[in-house]
């Protein structure tokens, strides 16, 4: 039960030491660098926190974002997420609005006021991948479901053995 207790602990803290969703405050752009191919995820978060600084933004995400390629100009858009996921860590409540297959090479997160006027609000982006991030949980998760009753039967029985050897050391009552 212990072993299923540490492998569990194990997978939550692997999982959030994976988180890395950057906040950026839009209207305004981000310049991402792609190391290889993958998804870039994209979340709102209309509570947040910049350099020391909490920040609440509207509950709806105000924004129009889109992703342009700095070596050719190639405009992405965003899709639905892969994964429908919500987050709070560290001051930071977010969820996950898009995602964008990209290429290897320099990109811009580009994000233009909706209507009218300049209002400021947060997203976070990340290479990531939300799926990575909760796997280490669900295979902790999974483990520990297999152990923790082999360990809950391990007790039982190791309890029911001693009993019985008590038992058969205890002298007769004679009565």
């Amino acid at each position: 039960m212990i072993l299923a207790i540490v492998i569990f602990a194990i997978g939550v803290y692997r999982s959030v030491s994976s988180f890395d969703m950057k906040p950026v405050l839009m209207p305004g752009e981000v310049e991402i660098m792609m190391q290889e191919p993958g998804t870039l995820d994209v979340a709102y978060e209309p509570v947040s926190v910049i350099d020391g600084v909490q920040i609440a933004s509207p509950v709806e995400p105000p924004m129009n974002l889109y992703v342009v390629s700095l070596e050719d100009d190639r405009r992405m858009e965003l899709s639905a997420p892969k994964v429908a996921a919500t987050y709070s860590l560290g001051g930071r409540r977010g969820r996950v609005i898009g995602s964008a297959e990209l290429s290897v090479g320099s990109w811009k997160l580009i994000g233009e006021s909706a209507g009218e006027g300049q209002q400021q609000a947060v997203y976070a982006y990340g290479q990531s991948g939300l799926v990575s991030v909760f796997m280490p949980v669900l295979v902790a998760a999974f483990i520990a479901v297999i152990l923790g009753p082999t360990g809950v039967g391990c007790l039982v029985v190791g309890i029911v053995i001693r009993s019985r050897g008590r038992k058969a050391l205890s002298p007769p009552v004679e009565g």
